[in-house]
C-alpha cells in the first residue's frame, strides 16, 4: 500500500501514510495537550499535534454529563527516535491533571488511573526514571505529583487523587485493576494479545476510557502478530474511509520507496528538521544493515508473511487428489507451540486409502 491519506498542508508538512482524518464537527483537546507539552519544554512537532488533535476529539456523554473521547484507541505506528515519548507524556500528565468523567455510575469529574508499559516491566522503568520523571520534575506540575520508588509499586500520585502506575508484561497482569488511560509502548515485542485482554476488561466501567498501542514496525508479521494485526485493520480502515472507535496513525516509507533517498526521507519521517538531520539518517544509512535501517529510519516491517517457517507448500506436495479417507482409521492430533508462544502448529495423523492400499496421511 502506497497512497497517502493526507494531503500536506501548511501545518502538517509530513503527512502520514496512513491515518484517521480530523473530524472538525468536534471539538478537541489536542490544543490543551500541547500547552502541556510546552510547559514541560518540549513543544510538539507537528505530526505530535496532528495526532493529539485527532486522537483527542471530544463528543457529548451520552448521559448528558459533559464530554468524553471519541476515541477509545489509538495507535500509532511510527519510526524510532520521532518522539513518541515526548507526546504520550503530556498526555499522560493532561489526563491526571484535567477534568474528567469517573465511571459509568460517577458524575463530575473524577480522579483518574493511568498506566504505562514498554516490551517489558523494566522497560517501562527505565522510561518512567530516565525520561517521564526528570520531565515532569522540572515543569509546573512538580508539585502536584508524589513519586512512589517502592520496586513493584513504581508510580506517581497526584494531588487530586489520580494514579499513574507501570503495567507489567506478565499474564494476569493488569487483571483487576480499573483504568482510564493506559499506554503500551513498543508493542513490537509483544507475543499475544495478553496486555489487550487485561486492559479492556478494566476499562469496561469507565466513562471515557483510552489505550494508546504505539510502536515501531516489528521485525516481521510472525514475531509481532499482536502489533501487525493492529495495522492490518488500521491501514484497511483508513482505505476505506470506515468509521471506527480506533483512531490509527501511520508514518513509514512505502515498500517501493528507495529507502536510501534524502526526497523519501523528507516525505516520510516526521522528525526531520526538527529533532533529526538529513546527515544524521544519512550517517545511519551508510553504518546500518539495510534491513536494520529500513525498520528504525522507515518504520518498514522485513515481512508480512504470517505463516511459520515450516514450508506448507512443500507438505502440500506430499498429498494426493486420488486418495480417499478410511473412515474406520482413528486419527490422532499433535500441537506444538514455541516456548515465546508466537507460533503454534497443529497437525492431524490417519490413514487412507489410495488404490486399495493403506497408507499414512497427515493434514497441518
Amino acid at each position: 500500500m502506497t497512497a497517502t491519506l493526507l494531503a500536506p498542508t501548511s501545518v502538517l508538512k509530513c503527512p502520514p501514510r496512513f491515518s484517521t482524518p480530523r473530524n472538525l464537527d468536534r471539538p478537541t483537546l489536542g490544543p490543551n495537550v500541547g500547552k502541556v507539552a510546552r510547559s514541560q519544554r518540549r513543544p510538539f512537532m507537528p505530526w505530535q499535534e496532528w495526532v493529539a488533535d485527532v486522537a483527542l476529539e471530544v463528543e457529548p456523554d451520552p448521559s448528558g454529563d459533559g464530554w468524553v473521547n471519541a476515541y477509545t484507541e489509538v495507535v500509532l505506528t511510527i519510526m524510532r527516535q520521532t518522539g513518541k515519548t515526548t507526546l504520550v507524556l503530556p498526555v499522560i500528565t493532561h489526563r491526571c491533571t484535567a477534568d474528567w468523567p469517573g465511571g459509568l455510575l460517577d458524575s463530575g469529574p473524577q480522579p483518574q488511573s493511568t498506566a504505562y508499559t514498554a516490551q517489558t516491566r523494566n522497560d517501562a522503568r527505565k522510561k518512567w526514571m530516565k525520561d517521564f520523571t526528570p520531565a515532569l520534575s522540572n515543569s509546573p506540575f512538580r508539585n502536584q505529583f508524589h513519586t512512589r520508588l517502592t520496586n513493584g509499586s513504581e508510580g506517581w500520585d497526584w494531588r487530586n487523587g489520580s494514579t499513574f502506575d507501570l503495567l507489567a508484561t506478565m499474564e494476569k497482569s493488569g487483571h483487576g485493576d480499573v483504568n482510564d488511560l493506559t499506554v503500551l509502548d513498543e508493542i513490537f515485542a509483544q507475543q499475544d494479545w495478553r496486555l489487550e485482554q487485561a486492559v479492556i476488561p478494566a476499562q469496561n466501567t469507565r466513562r471515557s476510557p483510552q489505550r494508546w498501542p504505539v510502536s515501531t514496525a516489528g521485525e516481521s508479521a510472525v514475531k509481532s502478530p499482536y502489533l501487525w494485526s493492529k495495522v492490518e485493520v488500521g491501514r484497511a480502515r483508513c482505505e476505506a474511509g470506515e468509521p471506527s472507535r480506533s483512531a490509527y496513525f501511520e508514518w513509514s516509507f512505502a515498500d517501493d520507496e528507495d529507502p536510501g533517498d534524502p526526497a523519501v526521507w523528507w516525505r516520510r519521517h516526521p522528525a526531520l528538521g526538527y529533532t533529526v538531520t538529513e546527515a544524521t539518517i544519512q550517517a545511519a544509512y551508510d553504518s546500518m544493515a539495510l534491513d536494520e535501517f529500513r525498520r528504525a529510519f522507515g518504520n518498514m516491517w522485513g515481512s508480512t508473511e504470517t505463516q511459520g517457517h515450516l514450508p506448507i507448500g512443500d507438505f502440500d506436495l506430499c498429498g494426493s487428489e486420488t486418495a480417499a479417507v478410511d473412515m474406520d482409521s482413528p486419527v490422532a492430533f499433535a500441537v506444538d507451540v514455541t516456548p515465546d508462544r508466537g507460533r503454534t502448529s497443529v497437525i492431524a495423523v490417519g490413514r487412507m486409502t489410495i488404490d486399495g492400499e493403506t497408507f499414512p496421511v497427515a493434514e497441518l
